[in-house]
Order: structure tokens, then C-alpha cells, then sequence
């Protein structure tokens, strides 16, 4: 099942195409009907007419999820459908999130600054109202290693833990960061594998990514990038 026989469909319906032109024009002001059982088809009809990022937000998680789910069904692949995470706590409540959930939160965040891919994000409007940090701020933070780069380590270590990320004996969760010598492990919240730099004096030598149950390296990659560790970072201000 997909939109290929069905676009047309839809195509011939005046009121769809006034919400096309709608939305181009940016004159949208209006409430639009629709089944509950269309609202994954109209979407994926929407996403692929606009050929444009698409913030969907529902009013409770379980409906979030569930298009998450339904809405590649229509569109053939699931790759740009993403769903942003609610946090587990309540946002007047003193408390962190499970790392998994801040994780999942800061790879969406990630892939919208990095990738080029105009991803479709659906969330729950707890997961939407979430206070996170400003996009520009992110975006600066965000930042690349590559292989024969020199490096300030001292400076970077210090970077990192200004990002939010946590000094550790081991380095097996992400957010968590460690030094051996001229060995240091970082792991990115939006990596699937920690990453092993091993430097000559202040240049790095290798950057190898490694499985963070046995330590043991996986592959050598020419680069990595690392972006902040939490969703909310103090200032010296």
C-alpha cells in the first residue's frame, strides 16, 4: 500500500487542494476536519505534496505513536518519519529523564541541524512543549573530529563537560566521557557506538568506534561528530 495509485485521488478534491495552496501561501487559518482514520493518509499526502519538514503534534502520546506508525505505511518507508520522545517526568518535577529518552530526544535534534533529509517529526504535545535549548545554540555546538586534526585537549575535555557530558572510569552509556593518557572515549548521544581517539601528541592519530560491552574496536572511521550531551545547558550567565 502506498501513495502512487492514490495521490490522484485526493488530487480532485478541491478542498485538499485549497489546503495545499493554503499552506504554500502560509494563509492556513482555519480547523480542518478529518476521520481519525484518514489523518495518516492525509499526512502522508501532505508531506509528499509539500516536499517540506512537517511538525505534527497530537494531544496524547498513544496518538503520536500510532501515527509514528501508520503513516510510513502510505509513504513506502519509514527513513524521515521520526517521533520525538516525551520526557518520563512531568516539567515541573525536579527529576531527569531516562538516558534512553534523552537520547532518542537529542538524535532528533541532531538530524535536524545535520541532515539533509526533510524529515516529518511527530509528537505528543508533552514531548513538543519540553523546554530544550535554541537551535543556533545547538547548531554551535555541535562540532566534528577528524583524524590528523590537532586538538587543545585540555580545552576540549572541558568543552565536553560543558556539553553535559560526565567523566567516567569506563565509557559504556552516552553523555559519558573518559581519558586515559592520550586515549579518550566519548560517547554521542545521537551514536550508535562510542568512539576510541587515540592522539600523537596533540594530533589525532586514530578515531576507531568500539562495542562499549567488551571495549573491543569495531571499525576505524575518518571523523566523528559530538553534540551536546543534555537538552539544557547553564551558562556562565
Amino acid at each position: 500500500m502506498n501513495l502512487s495509485g492514490l495521490i490522484p485521488l485526493i488530487n480532485r478534491e478541491s478542498s485538499y487542494q485549497a489546503l495545499v495552496d493554503g499552506i504554500n501561501k502560509g494563509k492556513v487559518g482555519k480547523h480542518v476536519a478529518v476521520l481519525d482514520a484518514a489523518k495518516p493518509y492525509l499526512l502522508a499526502c501532505l508531506y509528499r505534496e509539500l516536499c517540506q519538514p512537517m511538525f505534527v503534534i497530537t494531544a496524547k502520546p498513544d496518538r503520536a505513536r500510532q501515527l509514528h506508525e501508520e503513516i510510513p505505511i502510505w509513504l513506502g518507508s519509514d527513513d524521515a518519519v521520526w517521533l520525538l520522545p516525551e520526557p518520563d517526568t512531568l516539567p515541573y518535577e525536579r527529576l531527569s529523564s531516562d538516558s534512553y529518552t534523552i537520547q532518542q530526544r537529542l538524535r532528533i535534534f541532531a538530524g535536524l541541524v545535520q541532515s539533509n533529509v526533510k524529515p516529518l517529526v511527530i509528537a505528543s504535545a508533552h514531548a513538543a512543549v519540553w523546554k530544550t535549548m535554541p537551535t543556533d545554540r545547538f547548531a554551535t555546538s555541535l562540532h566534528t573530529l577528524k583524524q590528523a586534526m590537532k586538538i587543545d585537549l585540555q580545552r576540549l575535555l572541558s568543552k565536553w563537560l560543558d556539553l553535559g557530558y560526565e567523566m567516567e572510569n569506563r565509557v559504556e552509556l552516552p553523555g559519558t566521557v573518559c581519558r586515559r593518557g592520550g586515549i579518550i572515549d566519548v560517547y554521542s548521544p545521537h551514536s550508535d557506538l562510542p568512539a576510541r581517539i587515540e592522539l600523537f601528541g596533540d594530533e589525532i592519530e586514530s578515531i576507531r568506534l568500539y562495542d562499549p560491552a567488551t571495549q573491543r574496536s569495531i571499525e576505524t572511521v575518518s571523523e566523528i561528530s559530538i553534540i551536546p550531551a543534555r537538552e539544557m545547558i547553564a551558562t556562565p550567565a
